[in-house]
């Protein structure tokens, strides 16, 4: 079996909120397995703290809009927690996806305490990321 990343970029929308397509290619014999966004701050957030910020999910409607960060885990060991940023699992939306082909999955930053983010506002290193984690398995001889 083989697993494979792919990193999209989100297309922004305004209010903060950044979007990306439900409906991803994938090749025959290729399924997806994780479906992560990616924050990227600058600086890192002090980690002895509880960590302020959290996911809206605004598309697709989903109970359990509001994310919470994901700890780092043995099995996303292709994203580097250093390198690329805090994580919110959204696999949810992808494997419910309804809607057609023109579906989304929107997202926007929020912060639970005002106070706690004021210094935050520019502390984005860059838009939010979508990585995919995409499992195959071997084709059959023959």
């Amino acid at each position: 079996m083989t697993t494979s990343l792919k990193v999209n970029e989100g297309r922004q929308r305004p209010e903060h909120e950044f979007c990306w397509m439900l409906h991803l290619r994938c090749q025959r014999g290729v399924r997806l397995t994780k479906a992560f966004v990616l924050l990227n701050l600058e600086p890192p957030l002090d980690q002895s703290r509880p960590f302020p910020l959290r996911l809206l999910l605004t598309a697709p409607s989903w109970p359990q809009s509001l994310l919470q960060p994901r700890s780092k885990r043995r099995d996303t060991r292709l994203l580097n927690g250093e390198a690329c940023g805090v994580r919110f699992d959204v696999i949810e939306p992808f494997r419910n996806a309804e809607g057609g082909r023109d579906a989304e999955m929107c997202v926007k930053v929020v912060c639970l305490e005002e106070d706690a983010c004021e210094d935050l506002q520019l502390s984005l290193r860059c838009p939010p990321f979508l990585a995919t984690l995409w499992h195959s398995l071997p084709r059959p001889d023959g």
